[in-house]
């Protein structure tokens, strides 16, 4: 477990377990597939497919461009997240693609996507943030280029099953 206050919407919490490898999320992951089943497909990305200690769950929806659905499953997923301690970083595809990794070639220099998040901005280790996000057709939409600089998984997205 480590201390951050953290504020995102609705939730708030202060103790997130630290996390590594799939096993320890499978309770969230199976949440999280049965919420989205069998309209969106969810997949896990990122850190948390390296078994090594990440502070988050990456998940990537993809599906139909229905933003009340859209905006309901995101705060659901946050949800399920703050009431387990679990910090969870979710996004809906805009474009319904998502960054493999294996695919990529470095020679193809940044990708750009475009991702659907449940709020704007938060309160992060007792910082007001804004993630860039604008409201965009009744979701907050946010520009990213990947690989990120921050280092990234080269695993390949892990498609959640319920």
């Amino acid at each position: 477990m480590y201390i951050n206050n953290h504020t995102y919407g609705i939730y708030s919490e202060m103790q997130w377990k630290t996390l590594n490898g799939l096993k320890c999320v499978e309770n969230e992951l199976r949440m999280i597939a049965e919420l989205c089943s069998p309209e969106y497909e969810a997949y896990a990305v990122g850190a948390i497919l390296d078994d090594r200690d990440t502070k988050d769950l990456d998940i990537i929806l993809l599906g139909p461009h229905r933003p009340e659905r859209i905006n309901f499953l995101l705060e659901e997923i946050v949800g399920i997240g703050f009431n387990n301690n679990v910090l969870i970083d979710v996004k809906w595809s805009v474009s319904n693609e998502l960054f493999i990794p294996s695919q990529y070639n470095i020679s193809m220099g940044k990708v750009s996507y475009s991702w659907a998040l449940y709020q704007p901005e938060m309160i992060w280790q007792g910082k007001h943030w804004h993630n860039g996000a604008k409201l965009q057709d009744g979701l907050w939409i946010k520009e990213m280029a990947l690989p990120l600089t921050k280092g990234y998984s080269f695993n390949d997205p892990v498609k959640l099953f319920a």
